[in-house]
């Protein structure tokens, strides 16, 4: 049996290495890990990069007064990205704002400073921010200048305490969201490498009709079965093992190169790796089952990879669940795929918890165990082979 099984793994495996889109699929899917890792690190350093800021903020925001800027509000108006327009009146503003020469406009009346336009547009939102740090530090400053005039002292006003900020490692959304989408790619990658080796391994011979032959000679269709499984699984372990490998060494060269990723932690050891490949050797073990299971009752090559696509789309529901702040729970640890892809990108910021691994692996065992069973119940027979 044993014997019969190692046959028909060689031969499949032979197979999906002769096969170009399986090929393509297990080897080349995961170099789409370092493309992105390194093109989204690009382009965030580049927009945290202060001549990002400087080039970005070389025009002026134009806003419309009623008043004269006193020497002070010149001084404040200097450091900041804004042209203050003088007009005569309320109605000359109105005008301007209507012709779109002036971004917002401000009414000056009774020590009150009344501003006008949208702060919902892009520029409008930081031109009003502009505006408010104008109109706060000279608020700032004619504060001083009373206390001055009454003899108070400015420090103890102003100064009464002390405070510092240093930085240290944490969360860095930026490094978050990086590992997030990189191991849902990993994920994705290791499914469709299942996907597209069942559908040509059990679908396509049946619809060829090569298994016919292959039954020809003194083989059982459970040995069949057993030998298809492991080169599916075989294959799966090999886009993982690429996976982590280019997962690591992307990680590892973005976080040294990119200034976005600053104080971020990044927990990579021997310890983590190896935990990382156990991970995503579960994950091929169960997946390369579940495919298998989902395109049993296929008849061609078509309908098995209509079957099969959708397990492709559930891959990237970590990744908007991730998106949107929910972490992972007690109760999405018994869900595959999800909790694989959460203790994976946990893995790697150093917040994993054992509880929620255990769980993932027993549940990832029982789950294979379930599968294995119905599939051999299925193929019991060996009608199912020969479906038409």
């Amino acid at each position: 049996m044993k014997s019969n099984i190692f046959i028909t793994l060689k031969k499949e495996l032979r197979a999906i290495l002769r096969e170009k889109k399986s090929l393509i699929i297990m080897l080349l899917t995961p170099l789409i890990i370092p493309i992105y890792f390194f093109a989204f690190s690009f382009i965030f350093d580049g927009m945290m990069n202060e001549e990002y800021f400087e080039d970005s903020n070389t025009s002026k925001y134009q806003v419309g007064i009623n008043y004269e800027l006193s020497d002070p509000e010149k001084e404040i108006i200097k450091n900041l990205n804004l042209e203050l327009i003088t007009y005569k009146n309320k109605e000359e503003l109105e005008n301007a704002y209507n012709n779109k020469d002036i971004l917002f406009y401000i009414i000056y009346d009774n020590n009150k400073y009344t501003i006008y336009g949208n702060d919902m547009s892009n520029d409008g939102s930081i031109a009003s921010t502009y505006i408010t740090s104008y109109l706060d530090s000279y608020n700032n400053y004619k504060a001083q200048e009373y206390l001055t005039s009454i003899g108070a002292d400015i420090n103890r006003v102003y100064h009464s305490i002390d405070y510092e900020f240093e930085s240290v490692e944490g969360s860095n959304i930026m490094m978050d969201t990086l590992i997030s989408i990189g191991f849902t790619f990993a994920i994705m990658s290791i499914c469709l490498t299942a996907i597209y080796t069942t559908t040509d391994t059990m679908a396509g011979e049946k619809e060829r009709g090569t298994l016919e032959t292959f039954l020809t000679f003194p083989v059982k269709s459970y040995e069949i079965i057993a030998g298809k499984y492991l080169a599916i699984t075989t294959s799966c372990i090999i886009t993982s093992l690429l996976d982590i490998i280019l997962v690591v060494l992307s990680l590892s060269g973005c976080y040294y190169l990119f200034d976005v990723y600053n104080n971020a932690i990044l927990n990579i050891n021997v310890g983590t790796i190896i935990l990382a490949i156990i991970i995503l050797i579960s994950f091929a073990i169960f997946i390369s089952g579940l495919s298998i299971l989902i395109s049993s009752k296929a008849k061609t090559y078509k309908e098995a990879q209509s079957s099969l696509t959708p397990l492709s789309l559930v891959t990237i529901i970590p990744m908007f669940l991730t998106t949107a702040g929910i972490e992972l729970n007690l109760g999405m640890s018994f869900i595959p795929i999800v909790s694989h892809t959460y203790l994976l990108q946990d893995l790697l910021i150093g917040n994993s918890n054992i509880l929620y691994l255990i769980i993932t692996f027993i549940t990832t065992i029982i789950y294979t165990i379930l599968i294995i069973n119905i599939i051999s119940k299925i193929y019991s027979k060996e009608d199912i082979l020969f479906q038409n």
